[in-house]
């Protein structure tokens, strides 16, 4: 009964905790609508900084800070912030994991998701 309760424990756990059970980079599409030009973008958030083109993809790392956006098109250029939000079957795995699954995620934010894509709005704007 000792080894039933105690794998019964650690599954909880580590179903719980979203830095166990998710990527701690996340993968977003990225398209420049009306663009002719190639558009160069750089993503940042506390967690570091990473370039891609339009259209393309962007593996970025996880966290609860805003992902800020700088694109270059030619001689245009356009700048935002794009917000996350808790993943929300993460908040049951915190019921189940426990305190030890929500510390882990809060120091990690794998429990934080970006928009799957993002549409720069740079050849589109006046």
């Amino acid at each position: 009964m000792r080894t039933f309760v105690t794998v019964a424990m650690a599954a909880s756990v580590v179903t719980g905790c979203a830095t166990m059970t998710r990527d701690l980079d996340q993968n977003i599409g990225l398209t420049a609508p009306g663009c002719s030009d190639p558009v160069t973008c750089t993503f940042a958030n506390k967690k570091g900084s990473w370039t891609a083109q339009a259209p393309g993809v962007v593996s970025v790392r996880r966290s609860d800070d805003p992902l800020r956006v700088w694109c270059e098109a030619g001689s245009r250029f356009w700048q935002g912030e794009v917000g996350g939000e808790p993943a929300g079957r993460t908040w049951l795995g915190t019921i189940v994991g426990g305190a030890i699954g929500a510390i882990v995620d809060a120091s990690t934010d794998a429990h934080w998701d970006y928009p799957a894509a993002i549409a720069v709005p740079i050849c589109t704007e006046n």
